[in-house]
């Protein structure tokens, strides 16, 4: 079966090509409309290659020209593996976002699973350097030293690399929050009056990423 994917225009993007070298999941921190317009909104200056709902319906807000991905906004400074500082990830990476308040503490719906799973086959297919386990990653784990912690704990990084490269193939991606702030973030969210509004799932995405960046001041 043909993968469909929906274009959405954003503006966001940097009309050079990149170096794919590794591919970057992430979570949205607010439902799926509010990440449309916020992709769709210039002064937000963030946006990424793929979006995938919790329906499973699979988004493309910056595309490709000439057989290579434009450079979408959406990784920023970090570290690669081994430890080498980067100003700017998003020469060398893909950005794919989940639709998710908060995958530290809510889970991934199963269709979005699978819609996952046919995605990085095609781009495996389309760009063989990413056919590796060891190209794919969190945005935790090359930018969690300033706060970022998607996809976070309820990911499933092992069924990921089973279902996308086999059995054998696995690689450990471990959460960068501790494990003791999840039931101060559950209680927090289950109490907030507005915890469905999106600007109370922004807010405890932002609240998230501050728990984790005041550990890592403090380490």
């Amino acid at each position: 079966m043909k993968l469909k994917i929906i274009p959405t225009s954003s503006p966001n993007f940097d009309a050079s090509p990149i170096n794919a070298r590794f591919a970057l999941i992430h979570y949205t921190a607010c439902d799926l409309e509010t990440t449309l317009k916020i992709f769709a909104d210039p002064q937000k200056r963030v946006s990424c290659h793929y979006l995938i709902s919790v329906a499973g319906d699979i988004y493309e807000p910056v595309g490709q020209k000439n057989g290579k991905f434009l450079r979408a906004w959406h990784a920023g400074r970090g570290f690669l593996p081994g430890g080498k500082e980067v100003v700017n990830l998003n020469e060398s990476c893909i950005g794919i976002e989940l639709e998710n308040t908060n995958g530290n503490i809510f889970s991934y719906e199963e269709k979005q699973y699978k819609a996952l799973f046919q995605l990085a086959e095609k781009i495996i297919t389309d760009f063989p350097d990413l056919n590796s386990p060891d190209r794919w990653f969190g945005h935790e784990h090359f930018c969690g030293y300033r706060g970022k912690c998607d996809p976070g704990h309820l990911f499933n990084w092992e069924r990921f690399f089973f279902n996308v490269f086999g059995p054998g193939h696995n690689q450990i991606r471990k959460p960068v929050l501790s494990g003791k702030a999840l039931p101060v973030l559950r209680k927090l969210y289950e109490t907030t009056a507005i915890s469905g509004s999106p600007t109370a799932q922004m807010l405890l995405s932002s609240l998230t990423e501050t728990l984790l960046g005041v550990r890592h001041a403090d380490s």
